[in-house]
């Protein structure tokens, strides 16, 4: 791989087809996230086999302005949750649980036989 020697320390700054293989194969990266990634941090992680974070690859990873623009999420108490989530998680059985509350207290007529 090109790379660029200062004061006896090696910079690499291809990613090469074989660090890019092995980060999309082997390690989980995503070939958008490799293409848009700094090489010495792609070298880095292809040495130490360090495999994609389950919550996507840190912004620092990527070369200036090629971040993509973080999901549309909404505040929940301290925990983070996606709209979607919201919807399944707490909406949907709240509404089931008031429904079912609701049809409980509905007066079923009786008949009177004076």
């Amino acid at each position: 791989a090109p790379s660029v020697v200062q004061r006896g320390t090696t910079v690499k700054y291809v990613i090469t087809e074989n660090m890019r293989r092995l980060l999309v194969r082997k390690l989980g990266y995503k070939a958008a996230e490799v293409q848009n990634m700094k090489p010495d941090v792609a070298a880095v992680l292809v040495h130490k086999m360090l495999k994609r974070p389950k919550t996507g690859m840190p912004e620092q990873f990527y070369v200036d302005d090629a971040a993509p623009a973080a999901p549309k999420t909404k505040m929940w108490g301290a925990k983070r949750i996606q709209a979607g989530d919201f919807l399944r998680k707490v909406l949907v059985p709240l509404v089931s649980v008031l429904l079912i509350a609701v049809s409980s207290l509905a007066v079923t007529p009786t008949s009177n036989n004076d």
